[in-house]
């Protein structure tokens, strides 16, 4: 795996992938080499000129596909990636691949869900459903009774918590290592004004997906309310699981459990 001891070459990727490396997993920046997207840049491999591209993977943050073109051939390796027509077809190399315009000679192909079985519901449906559940949930509650947990990896489901907290108009808790984190992925400071290390400052937080249990969000639940000022805490602590939602059945999407007050939102 790659580690602070990397020696073995340049590794070539999207600058948030540069970053993240670099700050995460100590790699030296030589080592490293950033590329745009969508701007071919050319290297010699074996005394061949070899012109790599790189796309937008609608995946985690600085995720890619790599278009390499060398001797005539046009190879496409696409890692893991979401496909979404709409944002995809803006891309002039890949609509002209789809509409048949230029020959992809070869794709590397990520199978993991290449089943019938497994649906996937755009982002945007995804999005759109969790604030509908929300919107309900603070209708019955209020916004300022909920403590609202949102489970996440080291990097991985920001859309849906941001995108939470701009439709409340509040502030999302991080702790100081996944705030460096989030620095790293080039966000706008309107974006970035939304995150704070202070919990007296918020009542939505992302946690380690692992704690998305009735026992650990009880432990969030007495940590925040002591911090809240002028109230005697929250009534409520709700969680959502966001892992599982982009292969669930779209009429299935969300389902949720209850203990007691609490609630905790997840795929099936």
């Amino acid at each position: 795996g790659i580690t602070k001891e990397w020696n073995f070459g340049q590794i070539f990727c999207s600058q948030v992938t540069s970053t993240l490396v670099h700050e995460q997993l100590g790699v030296d920046r030589k080592y490293l080499k950033p590329i745009e997207f969508n701007s071919p840049f050319v290297i010699e491999s074996r005394g061949k000129p070899v012109t790599i591209t790189l796309f937008h993977a609608n995946h985690c943050p600085g995720a890619a596909m790599f278009l390499f073109e060398v001797g005539g051939k046009k190879i496409l390796h696409v890692g893991d990636f979401r496909w979404n027509q709409h944002l995809m077809m803006k891309i002039p190399q890949l609509r002209s691949f789809c509409n048949l315009d230029n020959r992809l000679d070869e794709i590397f192909l990520d199978t993991t869900y290449c089943d019938p079985k497994y649906r996937f519901p755009s982002q945007e449906s995804v999005i759109s459903k969790t604030i509908q559940v929300v919107d309900k949930e603070v209708a019955l509650t209020g916004k300022e009774n909920i403590l609202f947990l949102f489970g996440s990896y080291t990097i991985g489901k920001e859309k849906v918590y941001m995108s939470i907290a701009k439709h409340l108009g509040m502030k999302v808790y991080v702790d100081r290592r996944r705030y460096r984190i989030l620095s790293a992925l080039q966000w706008p400071p309107t974006e970035m004004r939304l995150l704070t290390t202070s919990k007296s400052e918020a009542s939505m937080l992302v946690v380690p997906m692992g704690h998305l249990n009735f026992k650990k969000m009880k432990e969030y639940g007495s940590s925040f309310s002591s911090t809240k000022a002028l109230s005697s805490g929250f009534t409520r602590i709700i969680g959502f699981r966001p892992t599982g939602w982009s292969y669930s059945a779209e009429a299935n999407l969300i389902t949720r459990r209850n203990n007691g007050t609490n609630t905790i939102f997840s795929g099936e």
